[in-house]
């Protein structure tokens, strides 16, 4: 999030968390639910290779890379 101000991760990457239904691509209700996690404490889901925003002004400045340069979900 520190480099899109988005809360985001790919499908791939939430899935050994153990809380994701690889059939939908979605958080599993129930065993989120038996987990704990509040709304909004799990970060959006996307497929790998998704873009999940533009670099932010502050991570521009640390890391010598244009602001709105694309950043991609992993796999």
């Amino acid at each position: 999030h520190r480099l899109t101000a988005r809360l985001v991760t790919s499908t791939a990457s939430a899935d050994p968390l153990g809380l994701l239904d690889v059939r939908n691509g979605t958080w599993h209700s129930e065993l989120v639910a038996a987990a704990g996690p509040r709304p909004g404490q799990l970060p959006e889901l996307v497929a790998p290779g998704a873009i999940c925003g533009g670099l932010v002004e502050s991570a521009a400045r640390l890391t010598g890379l244009k602001a709105g340069t694309p950043v991609v979900a992993g796999a």
